[in-house]
């Protein structure tokens, strides 16, 4: 474009050199700074300059980077911005929403709980990302599924040993291996009525190790995680 600027002579042999001299140089810096629809936009506005037989190829330079600067400053600020996202865990009118602040919304926030399925939380004392974050059962399943692939069969318990989970188990389940305990109904749990397991079933949490796997705690423990280390945005991202 900076040629083009300096060729301003009146004939259509010249200004058509330097029109496309213009457009060269565009499509050039276009693998560096600009999309490949801003080049294929700053050609076609070559063309129809020619066609218009602009009185000289510095108006066609001119025009061309009025075209193209916009972009190149989109291009540029959005490479200084963050790109981390969870879009697929969200609905769309939470996207933009700071973790600090996704942790006090309800659960509907999460992509995929609608409002029965957040009936059925509720039930449960969950409404909040928060609360499904910090619900205890989620995470004395979690222990159990994480623990239970460190375990030897038959007879890796030592003698004298004392560690267990009693106080998280029905009464029945006390002695089972972890790998039996991720098989049995989430009513096993102790302080999980029938009720609630019933509850966890229309949830799709048949069992121990199906809540340990349950998507939605997850991402609402990830969550409330990254809300501990995020940083106040910057003025330029607000």
């Amino acid at each position: 474009i900076s040629f083009a600027d300096e060729i301003t002579g009146s004939s259509k042999m010249r200004f058509y050199v330097s029109a496309c001299a213009a457009v060269l140089s565009a499509a050039n810096a276009s693998a560096f700074s600009f999309s490949p629809l801003a080049v294929r936009n700053a050609k076609m506005l070559a063309r129809n300059s020619m066609n218009r037989l602009l009185p000289s190829a510095s108006a066609a330079a001119r025009t061309i980077r009025a075209t193209l600067a916009p972009q190149a400053q989109r291009r540029d600020a959005s490479s200084s911005r963050h790109r981390l996202n969870v879009a697929f865990a969200l609905v769309k009118a939470e996207e933009r929403t700071p973790f600090s602040e996704l942790v006090g919304r309800p659960v509907t926030a999460l992509q995929g709980i609608g409002p029965k399925h957040a009936e059925d939380l509720r039930k449960l004392g969950i409404e909040t990302i928060r609360q499904l974050a910090d619900y205890k059962f989620f995470h004395l399943a979690r222990a159990v599924d994480t623990l239970a692939a460190t375990e030897e069969r038959p007879d890796g318990r030592l003698e004298g040993a004392l560690l267990n989970v009693d106080e998280g188990l029905d009464k029945a389940y006390e002695r089972a291996y972890l790998n039996d305990m991720l098989d049995a109904p989430v009513a096993a749990l102790q302080g999980i009525s029938e009720e609630k397991g019933a509850a966890w079933r229309q949830l799709g949490c048949a069992t121990v190790g199906d809540l340990a796997s349950y998507k939605y705690a997850r991402w609402a423990e990830a969550i409330v995680t990254a809300a501990k280390f995020e940083r106040a945005a910057p003025e330029d991202e607000t």
